[in-house]
């Protein structure tokens, strides 16, 4: 069996070009009973939206692996959003959505699963009270997700729920926001809310582990 995962920055298997940043699906294995054999393939890149990713011919990548009883882990949102930028930009109630059912149909058509995830939520901050910055796009795809019967997991409203209570800089341990003179690959520092370190990609592992054990489909799955 494979896990495919679709998806952006917070999903693609970094190297040590950008270390500490870390993609996600690279430590959800420790959450997989190895008895299973699962192999992990990952298509997900940085900067791809829904448009971009099926443009830049990557879909078709990681449809020709995919095989029956697959799974299929789809999350896009971040990019896609990008209004200044044609092409990667797509309207959250027609293109996304659409190119998101594309995905979707042609996965189903090879007899595997689809998981859908929102986009993790940005840690942005304004008068000390995090934002909600992925606009209607996560709405559009659980709409979806519903119409399709298809499994979603909320990561914007579980990760926002997460990081509300607490201020900035005890979240930012998640996130990219790093000193100066601590990774050689940023001796000036980073100020990045957006993308996931080491422990971050162990946070949202651990949440979508967490969500996918309370499904009598998957559960078996997982440790």
């Amino acid at each position: 069996m494979n896990f495919v995962f679709l998806g952006d920055s917070l999903m693609q298997q970094n190297d040590m070009s950008t270390f500490p940043q870390t993609g996600w699906p690279s430590k959800f294995n420790e959450f997989v009973r190895s008895e299973k054999e699962i192999l992990f393939k990952n298509f997900a890149k940085n900067g791809r939206s829904t448009k971009s990713f099926i443009d830049e011919g990557l879909f078709d990548a990681a449809l020709s692996v995919t095989k029956k009883g697959d799974i299929a882990f789809i999350s896009f949102g971040h990019n896609d959003e990008k209004k200044e930028d044609e092409t990667r930009y797509t309207d959250s109630k027609t293109s996304y959505v659409n190119n998101l059912k594309f995905m979707y149909d042609k996965i189903k058509e090879k007899g595997a699963d689809v998981i859908f995830l929102t986009s993790i939520t940005r840690l942005k901050y304004q008068d000390e009270k995090l934002l909600r910055t992925h606009l209607d796009y996560p709405d559009e795809m659980k709409k979806l997700a519903l119409r399709l019967d298809a499994k979603c997991i909320d990561l914007e409203k579980i990760t926002y729920d997460e990081l509300k209570p607490y201020e900035y800089f005890y979240n930012s341990k998640y996130y990219m926001v790093l000193p100066k003179g601590r990774y050689d690959n940023y001796m000036e520092g980073l100020v990045d809310n957006t993308h996931l370190n080491n422990l971050g990609a162990v946070w949202i592992s651990f949440l979508v582990y967490k969500e996918l054990k309370k499904d009598d489909k998957y559960k078996d799955l997982l440790i």
